[in-house]
């Protein structure tokens, strides 16, 4: 079960370090390819917690035919003696806990980023609601918590033309017809709850990265004039910044690097050392999935005698 652990983590830190492939190879790709390392990554490590865990929790309540019975599939834990036990246990309990609180801060802030209706300028669409706000901040971001609304700002309104203006919103149409909330909801529960550890908070934010730079494609395409006034915008708003749960336009951070992308020209080309990086992940992923099933279903059989081991 240590490998099983071991090859999550290798899974949550891949989109962190190759983070600058991400100029080279489509946005929509880059995301999906993150956010799947990162959910199976984080599934991996709290699968191989528990199962080295489970011999210290069944000899904690008295089970102890359950913790011998199957004691050589997870030989690994049980050579490490009580203390490793009971140190995946804590590492367990404390991983489950953060991702909880992750995913209960994350959907809490998503809720209340829906605008009420009496706050605003409402302008009602077939499909979302064009939310403005009166304030002279620079506002962008879009909410998908009740009604799809896409919130901006009278100061943004101001300090955009008209051109520009017409980018942002597209922008942010291209994060709610994707639902790109769901990929920043797992990137949120997946740092809050590993983020502690080296290259997993670099991780989430290439998939952030990643969501930004495909609502930038999907908004602009590959015409250059397109592209240089959706540059302009995002320029025009540096500083604007997204809560959890919710998208924004542009975040300082990342400003740079989509802004040179925009200038570059649509990254459509699909790195092929990828596809045996991919086909590796896949396999071992699967053999360790496979080994983590066995070992639930060992236990399963344990708790009625029949453990085959």
């Amino acid at each position: 079960m240590i490998a099983v652990v071991a090859v999550g983590l290798i899974l949550l830190v891949l989109p962190g370090a190759f983070r600058q492939s991400l100029s080279r190879i489509r946005p929509v790709l880059w995301s999906r390819l993150a956010a799947g390392f990162l959910a199976v990554g984080a599934g991996l490590v709290t699968v191989g917690l528990l199962a080295m865990a489970l011999p210290t929790l069944f000899t904690g309540i008295g089970a102890h035919h359950l913790a011998a019975l199957c004691q050589r599939l997870i030989h690994d834990t049980l050579a490490l003696g009580h203390p490793g036990g009971i140190a995946a246990t804590a590492a367990l309990v404390v991983v489950g806990a953060r991702g909880g609180m992750g995913l209960f801060m994350v959907r809490r802030a998503r809720r209340s980023a829906s605008v009420e209706s009496w706050v605003g300028d409402h302008r009602r669409g077939s499909d979302h609601d064009l939310v403005i706000l009166p304030t002279a901040r620079p506002v962008a971001m879009s909410s998908n918590a009740r009604r799809r609304q896409i919130i901006l700002s009278t100061g943004l309104i101001t300090a955009l033309r008209d051109e520009e203006l017409e980018m942002v919103i597209r922008h942010e149409l291209s994060h709610m017809g994707h639902h790109h909330h769901r990929y920043l909801e797992l990137g949120s529960v997946v740092e809050k709850a590993l983020g502690w550890l080296p290259l997993v908070r670099a991780s989430v934010q290439s998939l952030r990265l990643g969501l930004e730079r495909w609502a930038d494609e999907e908004a602009a395409g590959p015409d250059p004039a397109s592209r240089r006034t959706l540059r302009s915008a995002l320029l025009a708003t540096t500083g604007l910044h997204a809560r959890p749960g919710f998208v924004g336009f542009g975040s300082a951070d990342m400003v740079a690097l989509r802004a040179r992308a925009l200038e570059q020209g649509p990254g459509a080309q699909t790195l092929r050392w990828w596809y045996p990086i991919v086909a590796l992940t896949t396999v071992v992923t699967a053999s360790t999935a496979g080994l983590s099933s066995l070992a639930v279903l060992s236990v399963s059989l344990a708790s009625t005698g029949l453990c085959y081991l």
